[in-house]
């Protein structure tokens, strides 16, 4: 679970990472599972990918979000 706070102090966003690590590379699939203040009605999924870095691992992200 990746969990986000605004430094703005407008609320707070999770997303549920399933990750999946194989021959083809990192990947995962995400989901927002909730959000607090302005992002509680904050929806969205979609896929990424992890690219190793000189300082650690980028995560890409690609998908959808929407206010429901």
């Amino acid at each position: 679970m990746k969990h986000s706070s605004c430094t703005d102090e407008s609320g707070d966003v999770w997303i549920k990472l399933q990750v999946r690590i194989d021959a083809r590379g990192d990947s995962f699939s995400w989901v927002i599972v909730d959000g607090t203040g302005d992002y509680e009605r904050l929806r969205g999924s979609g896929f990424g990918t992890a690219e190793p870095t000189s300082h650690g691992v980028l995560d890409l992200y690609d998908g959808g979000v929407h206010v429901d």
